[in-house]
């Protein structure tokens, strides 16, 4: 493979290396926003993301069902480039990766130990609004006034 027969004709540019490039970007896509607004309804511990051994650590550092979610967002809209009957799927890559990866992910995830309860979330959240009113910095502690912020 030549690289330059990518951007040597600008037809091939377009609908061959954009498109897989899409077809790898929409199940990344899916991935983070199922995770963010369906799997974890946008509630997430940060202080746990630092964590070598905290919550979202996962195996190693890798979370084993996006990777099959990924797989599967990437295979399924690549067959359209072998079967001529489902080139649809290749044509519109970046959003049938999008919705199955984001689907097959939901649905690997919906029982995950990694989602916050409503009780944790809410002492966080407590916890959270207690401290915004106090800043420390360097050792100084400054005083916020929440209606001039």
């Amino acid at each position: 493979m030549q690289p330059w027969y990518l951007v040597g004709d600008i037809a091939n540019y377009i609908f061959v290396f954009l498109n897989g490039y899409g077809a790898l970007l929409g199940p990344i896509d899916g991935i983070a926003i199922a995770d963010y607004w369906f799997v974890r309804k946008r509630r997430l511990a940060l202080s746990e993301l630092y964590k070598s051994d905290g919550r979202y650590s996962y195996a190693s550092g890798f979370n084993m069902k996006s990777i099959y979610a990924l797989l599967i967002g990437i295979v399924i809209p690549v067959l359209g480039l072998f079967i001529p009957a489902l080139s649809f799927l290749w044509q519109n890559a970046w959003t049938f990766g999008l919705i199955i990866s984001g689907c097959v992910y939901g649905y690997l995830m919906r029982q995950s130990p990694s989602m916050l309860s409503e009780e944790e979330y809410a002492s966080m959240t407590v916890m959270m609004d207690s401290a915004s009113t106090t800043k420390k910095l360097s050792g100084n502690v400054i005083k916020s006034d929440p209606e001039n912020v």
